[in-house]
């Protein structure tokens, strides 16, 4: 489980910060120097976001120069339209949900797995 764990948990971190490199010698990136980075969560707060709650609390993305901020929605969103709208930098959504916003030709990316599911 530790190994999955840390197998997830590198995924995480190696998806959101393929272009930033960590700071040698750093304790971690002051906030002054750090990149703000707002993630949309597909839904409330629940085991699938381990990872990424995981990477929070032990600072492993202040360690690459980012400030990471989970925002859970109060209610269904699109996340597309929160993205263009400035509230969130990316999100996690339904794999189904990327190809269905795509087909409508709306701006989406998919960059990174992240959950598997069949709907």
């Amino acid at each position: 489980m530790k190994d999955l764990l840390l197998v997830l948990l590198f995924a995480t971190v190696a998806g959101f910060s393929s272009a930033v490199e960590p700071e040698c010698g750093a304790e971690g990136a002051s906030s002054s120097s750090s990149t703000k980075i707002r993630i949309g969560l597909e839904w409330f707060l629940n085991p699938d976001h381990l990872p990424l709650v995981v990477a929070l609390r032990h600072g492993f993305f202040r360690d690459f120069g980012l400030d990471v901020e989970l925002v859970e929605p109060k209610d269904h969103w699109e996340a597309e339209e929160e993205i263009l709208a400035g509230r969130l930098d990316v999100a996690v959504t339904e794999p189904l949900h990327l190809a269905q916003d795509a087909a409508k030709n709306k701006p989406v990316l998919g960059f990174s797995r992240f959950l598997h599911t069949d709907g």
